[in-house]
């Protein structure tokens, strides 16, 4: 989805709240808060120029050609999501916002670590794919419990 729907959605769901009305159900809100897709995508964009890969099938490596590049990128993304979101809830900041505001870049964050080469491996972490993998796969599960926990309609 993107971290700018989930501030918009957000703010729909808790206008609904406070009207005392009927609210949509929670799971576009999940799936955008978990899902940074402009971030993501400018991420997958930015490796088009950072990476080169070379050979080609079973011999094919991938290789970062740019890292401090990629860092400064990584961090801005981070700054980006945070940012996108906070335009989806212009007009409508609530206290809990200081916290759904870490959602989108956490995301990203686990999203990066689940991909075999991504902004992740220049932030100088020397994790395996394995580690990575579990880290980034429990992470997910506590960030999507801990979004539903910030859900404006948690109260029911």
């Amino acid at each position: 989805m993107s971290s700018y729907a989930y501030g918009k959605i957000t703010t729909r769901r808790a206008a609904r709240v406070r009207a005392k009305e009927e609210s949509e159900s929670p799971f576009l809100e999940l799936i955008a808060a978990l899902v940074p897709a402009e971030v993501l995508a400018a991420h997958a964009f930015m490796l088009t120029f950072t990476t080169e890969t070379t050979g080609e099938g079973e011999d094919a490596m991938t290789v970062i050609t740019e890292p401090a590049i990629l860092r400064w990128g990584f961090w801005g993304l981070v700054i980006a999501s945070m940012a996108l979101f906070l335009a989806g809830r212009v007009g409508d900041f609530a206290r809990l916002d200081s916290l759904r505001v870490l959602v989108p870049p956490i995301a990203f964050w686990l999203w990066t670590m689940l991909q075999p080469i991504s902004a992740f491996d220049v932030l100088g972490l020397d994790w395996d794919a394995a580690v990575r993998g579990v880290i980034a796969l429990i992470g997910g599960l506590v960030l999507l419990a801990a979004t539903k926990a910030l859900d404006p309609d948690s109260r029911s």
